[in-house]
């Protein structure tokens, strides 16, 4: 299992239980190693026991599996505004 935040092609469906992180970026979980192929571009990479294999310069956004593990809520818990 690996946590990740990317962004996302256009005009792809989003992995299901995903939490919008704002700017564009997508947090999700993959049972698999494997990235889906509707992501435009990997910006954190986690594994299930919230070590990161892989950061982007820059990256500053915390994934669920890193925020589960420091006690804190996962999400706001309301859908991103659809225009």
């Amino acid at each position: 299992m690996r946590n990740y935040i990317a962004t996302l092609n256009n005009m792809v469906f989003v992995p299901p239980g995903s939490i919008y992180r704002g700017s564009k970026k997508f947090d999700f979980i993959v049972d698999d190693d494997k990235l889906p192929e509707v992501c435009k571009e990997k910006l954190l990479e986690v594994d299930e026991t919230a070590a990161v294999k892989f950061k982007k310069g820059g990256e500053s956004k915390k994934t669920r599996t890193e925020l589960k593990k420091a006690g804190q809520p996962e999400g706001k818990g309301k859908p991103p505004k659809v225009r």
